[in-house]
C-alpha cells in the first residue's frame, strides 16, 4: 500500500515539474514582455505589447515629435510637436516646455538647414533724389546699401530700429553716389541718433547697426574731396543749417556752420592750385538787403574761424563773397559782441563784396590772429561805436596778417576809434590798395601800430574830406608804420602820437 502511494506521489511531482518546464520556455511575440498589468488584463504569463506598456507608464510620444521629460516629481513625458518645416526648438524659459517655433523677419529656414533672406543682403537700393527727394528706409533694406543719386538734395529717414527685421539684427549702408560734377547732399534723419556727419556729401557713406534696439553708427567715415572752387551758399534769413549748402535753394543759415562745420569736418579740396581768383571753397552769401546791425535782423551771423581746413596747402583758402548784388546787400554782423569776421588759426580767408559790421558789441569788424585775411575789393566797413571800447574797424594781432589787394578798394561808411591797428606782431599791408570814405567818419587815429607793423606804400586815400581824425598815426614801443614818406596824405589833423622814430615807435 505504501509503495503505491509513493509511486503516485512521484508521478504527481513529475507532472508538475513538466508543467513548470513548459512555462519557463514559453515563446512571446516580438516587442512584448511577460508580466501583469492592472487587474490582470495581461498576465500572469501573458505577453504585454511594449506600446501598451509605454502608454501605461506615460512614456509614449506622437509620431515625429520630440519627447520632453517631466522631471523627478512628475512621471512621464510630454512632446514637442512638429508640423512647420524649418521651425527651430527654442527654450521657453523656466516652468515651460521647449517648443518648435518658426523664425520671423525677412529670413526663412528650410528643412535641410538652408537659410534664405528674401530682399535682404540682395545688393543695392537705388534712390533718384531728383524724383524722390525724401526716402524712408524699408525693412528690406537691412544688409543692403541705399545709394542716392540724381543731383538733388535728398532727405533719407531711418525709423526706429525696432521696426526693422522684427527688431532683430539689421545693418544699413547709406551712400551718397552723386558726383561733384553735379553735387547734392543726403540729409540724414535717423530715429534716436544724431549721425556724424548729419549730411553726406558726394562719395561719403555711413553704416548704421541695430544695437540692443537702438541705432548706432560705425566709425570711420571718409571725408569728401571737392574740386577747387566748390561753391557753398549761406542765406542768413531763409537758410537752414540742416541743408546741404550746395545750391541757392538749399543754402545753410550761418557762416560758422559752413566754415567750421561743413568744410572743417567733412570736406577737403582735391589736389590742385587755388589762387586769389580761384579759392579752394567759394562761400556765397545770398543777398538780403536791410540788415539791422543792432539786432541782427536780416543779417548774416559772424564767422569765428578757429580751425585749419584740411589739406594745409594754398588750395585750402576760403573766399566769402556776395552771390548777387553789391556788398550792401550782404551784411555780416555779430550783435553778440564779437567780430563780424574773426580768424584765430593759421588759415587763409578772402573777402569780397561784403559789408562787415561790428554790431552792438563795440568790437572790430575784422580781427585776424595767426592767420591771413585778404581784402579782394568791395568790402564795406561800417561804424564801430567808440564807447566803452576803443575798437578799430580792422585789426591784426599775434602775428596775424591783413592784406588789402593791390588795385582793389575797401569802402568805409563810418568811423571808429581807429581805422586799422596792428598789435603784438600783427601786420597790415594796404600797399597799392584804395580806401574810400562814403560817409562821415571820426577816429582817434587813422592808423595805429601797437607793437605791430602797418604798410601803406602806394595806397590811394579817397574822399578824405569825410574823415575827422585827431592823429594820422599812433605808435607804441615796437610799433612801426611805413607810408613810404607819404604820411602827409594819411587823413588826420596831427601827424603822430608816439611815433617818434625812437624807442616809442617809428614811421616814415
Amino acid at each position: 500500500m505504501m509503495r503505491r502511494l509513493f509511486v503516485a506521489f512521484a508521478l504527481f511531482i513529475a507532472a508538475q515539474a513538466a508543467a513548470l518546464g513548459q512555462s519557463s520556455i514559453q515563446t512571446f511575440p516580438p516587442d512584448s514582455v511577460w508580466g501583469r498589468i492592472g487587474n490582470g488584463t495581461y498576465g500572469p504569463g501573458s505577453a504585454i505589447p511594449l506600446s501598451t506598456l509605454a502608454a501605461n507608464l506615460g512614456v509614449g510620444t506622437l509620431a515625429h515629435s520630440v519627447p520632453i521629460g517631466k522631471g523627478t516629481t512628475v512621471s512621464g513625458f510630454n512632446s514637442a510637436t512638429t508640423g512647420t518645416s524649418g521651425a527651430v526648438l527654442i527654450d521657453q524659459g523656466a516652468g515651460a516646455d521647449p517648443a518648435f517655433v518658426g523664425i520671423t523677419g525677412s529670413c526663412t529656414l528650410a528643412a535641410n538647414g538652408a537659410m534664405s533672406c528674401s530682399g535682404v543682403g540682395a545688393g543695392v537700393t537705388l534712390v533718384d533724389g531728383s524724383v524722390t527727394p525724401a526716402y524712408t528706409a524699408l525693412g528690406s533694406d537691412c544688409l543692403k546699401t541705399i545709394a542716392v543719386y540724381g543731383g538733388a538734395q535728398t532727405t533719407l529717414t531711418v525709423n526706429s530700429a525696432a521696426t526693422y527685421n522684427g527688431g532683430g539684427a539689421c545693418s544699413i549702408d547709406i551712400l551718397n553716389n552723386n558726383s561733384w560734377a553735379n553735387p547734392a547732399g543726403v540729409v540724414l534723419s535717423v530715429s534716436g541718433l544724431t549721425t556724424n556727419p548729419p549730411v553726406l556729401y558726394p562719395g561719403m557713406s555711413i553704416t548704421l547697426v541695430n544695437v540692443n534696439g537702438t541705432w548706432a553708427q560705425k566709425p570711420g567715415v571718409a571725408i569728401s574731396r571737392a574740386p577747387v572752387g566748390t561753391k557753398l551758399y549761406v542765406d542768413g534769413v531763409n537758410g537752414s543749417d540742416g541743408a546741404d549748402c550746395l545750391t541757392t535753394t538749399t543754402a545753410c543759415k550761418t557762416l560758422n556752420h559752413v566754415v567750421m562745420g561743413v568744410i572743417y569736418n567733412n570736406l577737403e579740396v582735391a589736389a590742385g592750385s587755388a589762387t586769389g581768383g580761384t579759392p579752394g571753397f567759394d562761400v556765397r552769401l545770398i543777398a538780403n538787403p536791410g540788415c539791422t546791425i543792432s539786432t541782427g535782423a536780416n543779417c548774416i551771423a559772424g564767422l569765428h574761424m578757429s580751425g585749419l581746413p584740411r589739406r594745409s596747402e594754398g588750395h585750402n583758402s576760403i573766399m566769402i563773397e556776395c552771390d548777387a548784388g553789391s556788398g550792401t546787400d550782404c551784411t555780416i554782423s555779430d550783435n553778440t559782441g564779437s567780430q563780424a569776421i574773426g580768424v584765430y588759426c593759421a588759415c587763409f580767408l578772402q573777402l569780397k563784396n561784403v559789408t562787415l559790421a561790428g554790431g552792438n558789441g563795440n568790437n572790430s569788424a575784422i580781427q585776424v590772429e595767426m592767420g591771413m585775411v585778404r581784402l579782394q575789393g568791395g568790402v564795406i566797413l561800417t561804424a564801430i561805436p567808440t564807447s566803452p571800447l576803443n575798437a578799430p574797424q580792422i585789426s591784426a594781432l599775434n602775428n596775424g596778417i591783413m592784406i588789402g589787394e593791390g588795385g582793389a578798394q575797401t569802402i568805409v561808411s563810418g568811423g571808429a576809434a581807429f581805422l586799422a591797428t596792428a598789435e603784438q606782431g600783427g601786420r597790415i599791408q594796404l600797399d597799392q590798395h584804395t580806401v574810400t570814405w562814403i560817409g562821415a567818419s571820426t577816429y582817434s587815429a587813422t592808423l595805429a601800430a601797437f607793437a605791430g607793423y602797418i604798410s601803406t606804400n602806394g595806397i590811394s586815400w579817397q574822399n578824405t574830406g569825410n574823415v575827422t581824425s585827431t592823429y594820422k598815426i599812433q605808435c607804441t614801443v615796437g610799433g612801426a608804420i611805413n607810408t613810404n614818406n607819404a604820411v602827409a596824405s594819411v587823413p588826420g589833423t596831427s601827424t603822430a602820437l608816439g611815433c617818434t622814430n625812437t624807442a616809442n615807435g617809428s614811421y616814415n
